[in-house]
């Protein structure tokens, strides 16, 4: 059974005397465990398990190899592994680092070293760095590690399936291969897809079944070269003509839902939505949300945390209540733009670039991204399901299919500290961490 031990020295920089120094246990997730079984049924196309242990070993260098710390304490549960919306990060640190991102730290090669059962890790944060309260530490991927919670760095909050230090772009795990747009796995081994003609109010949805590998039937097989057919379908008439890629998944009323362009009459705007429930493909509800500006086009929706989030000219709105505009987000504009539920948590995908929302802004995850998460009820974090959006689904020709992935910014371990350690830029800090067997 893996353990851990983390020790921090908090030294005045001025007169390099040792301000605090503390040591906390730690207890570890099951993110390596999971890592290490990958979802057996999406692998019959393009796996090599011997390539994929090559990425994963050693452990220490790439699941255990990144440090984040946090303004926040974490549950200490082994199914804790991705971040919550409460999390508040300070500072992470991977590989050895000599660059200005304030967020990230630096590896300490000279006093990083095998030990006789594990792994013993030394990362240095200079005056500059990681400076605010610090209440718990978790080990993650080196890609995290890396990242320095920016996306400028080039490092990937998403990573290629089964390749922890490689970038989504490489995603080479295509789970199956079907007519429609993948939208999400809401019954297990099945993958459902949509397709529509352009600009219509009538949806065609069909479900695709995977192979089961606990229960292999005579006439089985699995391969790319033809298109999966559908195993049910069934078409829904929305009451609004929904365009391009306006949809939004809502994993707690389990609805997914679709919205119109701008509506005008009289003066006032607003969009018309309809969310279709998952299990029995029927509209569960639908209305009118009243906008405050007579936007030209709004791109994406969502509706999250009580508020309707829109991508619109404007940039990134939050709407606290109907015509009532709270804040603006972020500056960015694009027709191609999406809103995704990972695991609870809303990103906004827009172009190629991918921000989180967290503690009330959106945070740059990723720079260079054209798929994006989408739900799954039977793929568990770290491993995602991941789909590039198709802007206009034509029935006949689209082909836009699931990928499995690997989120990098996961807690492989847990180390809530006793007290909270306050940093400034007085102060230089040192964090020796050991994971042992």
């Amino acid at each position: 059974m893996m353990k851990g031990k983390a020790t921090f020295t908090l030294t005045d920089a001025r007169t390099g005397k040792i301000v605090k120094q503390v040591t906390e246990h730690n207890m570890v997730t099951d993110a390596a465990r999971r890592i290490l079984n990958p979802p057996a049924y999406l692998l019959a196309n393009s796996f090599d398990y011997s390539v994929f242990l090559k990425n994963v070993l050693p452990l220490y260098k790439n699941v255990f190899g990144g440090i984040a710390l946090l303004g926040n304490t974490l549950e200490e549960r082994a199914d804790n592994i991705v971040p919550g919306k409460d999390c508040q990060f300070v500072a992470t640190a991977g590989s050895a680092y000599s660059g200005t991102n304030v967020c990230r730290g630096t590896l300490n090669e000279n006093e990083s070293y095998v030990t006789e059962n594990g792994y013993h890790f030394t990362w240095d944060f200079g005056t500059d760095k990681a400076n605010g309260t610090i209440k718990c530490v978790a080990l993650t991927s080196r890609s995290f590690g890396d990242s320095g919670i920016k996306a400028e760095d080039k490092s990937s909050y998403f990573i290629s399936c089964l390749t922890p230090t490689s970038s989504v772009n490489t995603l080479t795990n295509q789970v199956i291969k079907a007519l429609g747009q993948y939208i999400g796995t809401f019954q297990k081994n099945t993958l459902t897809y949509y397709k529509r003609d352009q600009l219509t109010d009538e949806l065609e949805f069909v479900r695709i079944k995977c192979i089961d590998p606990s229960s292999v039937k005579i006439t089985d097989s699995t391969g790319l070269s033809a298109y999966k057919e559908p195993s049910f379908s069934a078409t829904v008439k929305l009451p609004f003509v929904t365009p391009y890629t306006y949809r939004y998944y809502d994993p707690d009323k389990k609805l997914m839902f679709f919205f119109s362009s701008v509506n005008t009459a009289d003066g006032a705007s607003s969009i018309s939505y309809a969310g279709i429930d998952m299990d029995d493909l029927t509209i569960k509800e639908q209305g009118e949300y009243a906008l405050d500006y007579p936007y030209n086009s709004v791109n994406s929706a969502a509706f999250y945390e009580g508020k309707f989030f829109i991508a619109a000219s404007r940039g990134v709105e939050v709407y606290s209540a109907p015509g009532v505009v709270e804040k603006n987000l972020l500056q960015r504009y694009d027709y191609d733009t999406c809103f995704y539920n990972m695991d609870g948590l809303l990103l906004f995908c827009c172009s190629d670039n991918v921000y989180l929302y967290l503690n009330g802004g959106f945070l740059p995850i990723y720079s260079n991204c054209s798929k994006f998460p989408q739900p799954s009820v039977d793929v568990k974090p770290p491993y995602i399901m991941m789909c590039e959006p198709h802007r206009f689904c034509s029935k006949d020709t689209t082909s836009e299919n699931a990928y499995v992935a690997m989120m990098s910014g996961y807690f492989a371990t847990i180390n809530d500290l006793s007290e909270p350690l306050v940093k400034t830029n007085e102060h230089t800090l040192k964090i020796t961490y050991d994971i042992t067997n």
